[in-house]
C-alpha cells in the first residue's frame, strides 16, 4: 500500500504518467471486483490518497478496519498523521508506537521515532 519512500519519510513525486496509470486501475478495479474482493480496491484507494498526503478524517474507519485485519506499521503511521493533523498528540503517539513495534526497516523505525518526537511536541 505504502511505499518505503513514503514509510521512510521521503518524499517522492510520481510522474503525471504514473498518476494517470493509477487512476486508471482503481477505476478498472471497482468495475471488475464485488462483494467481498472490493476490499482490494479500497486498499488501493488508500495507498493513492496516502502518496498524495490527501488522507482525512473520512478515511479514519477505513484505516482502522485494515489495521485490524492485518496489523501493519503503515496503518498504524496513516492513523498517526491523521492525529497529528488533528492536535490530537496522545493519540498519534499511541499509532506512531503501535507502527515503531511492527515496523522492521531501520529507516522506517528512525522516522517513526521522529514522528514521536514530533507528536511529544504538541503536548507541551
Amino acid at each position: 500500500m505504502l511505499r518505503k519512500p513514503y514509510r521512510r519519510g521521503e518524499t517522492q513525486e510520481r510522474s503525471s504518467e504514473l498518476r494517470s496509470l493509477t487512476e486508471t486501475y482503481l477505476k478498472a478495479c471497482k468495475q471488475k471486483l464485488s462483494g467481498e474482493y472490493l476490499e482490494i480496491c479500497h486498499y488501493g484507494e488508500l495507498g493513492n490518497k496516502a502518496q498524495r498526503h490527501a488522507i482525512t478524517d473520512e478515511d479514519e474507519p477505513s484505516i482502522n478496519r485494515f489495521a485490524r485485519r492485518t496489523p501493519k506499521p503503515e496503518f498504524f503511521q496513516l492513523l498517526g498523521e491523521l492525529a497529528l493533523e488533528q492536535n490530537e498528540s496522545k493519540k498519534a503517539t499511541t499509532a506512531f508506537m503501535k507502527a515503531l513495534g511492527l515496523a522492521s526497516d531501520t529507516q522506517e523505525k528512525l522516522h517513526l521515532k521522529k514522528l514521536i518526537l514530533q507528536a511529544n511536541d504538541l503536548e507541551e
